[in-house]
């Protein structure tokens, strides 16, 4: 099945990545892009490489066929939202799943395609738009 990108934060618990393999797990036929994975900089070394790994992020959104924005309170998605918003300027279809009670910003909401407050409907919605998008119409 075709590329999805994961956009949103890594978590400060002992395994930043594990929102991505819980998603991943629902839906293994998918290939799943994390791109936190796409280079081993460390975060030190990240900075000095911005430019670098901002045009790799971008390049992997516009190569996947779908975007899966997981979206948490109170944290600044910058990164997510510019991967939103590339997704959209593609028609690529961008599925937010808003893990939180509090509604998500206008601008999210204006280039998501849908929302969904829980892990299971989004990723559904993912397997949802690939099939849609495979089918001959």
């Amino acid at each position: 099945m075709a590329q999805v990108y994961l956009a949103g934060p890594i978590s400060d618990e002992e395994n930043p990545y594990q929102w991505h393999q819980d998603v991943a797990a629902l839906a293994p036929e998918i290939d799943w892009c994390n791109p936190f994975t796409l280079n081993d900089y460390s975060l030190d070394e990240a900075k000095t490489h911005t430019a670098e790994i901002f045009a790799e992020d971008l390049q992997a959104v516009q190569n996947s066929a779908a975007v899966l924005v997981r979206r948490i309170d109170e944290y600044n998605l910058c990164g997510a939202s510019m991967e939103a918003f590339a997704a959209y300027q593609h028609d690529i279809p961008v599925i937010v799943w808003n893990d939180d009670d509090t509604g998500i910003p206008l601008f999210l909401e204006a280039v998501a395609t849908d929302v969904y407050q829980n892990k299971s409907d989004a990723v559904e919605a993912i397997i949802s738009e690939l099939e849609s998008s495979s089918s001959p119409e």
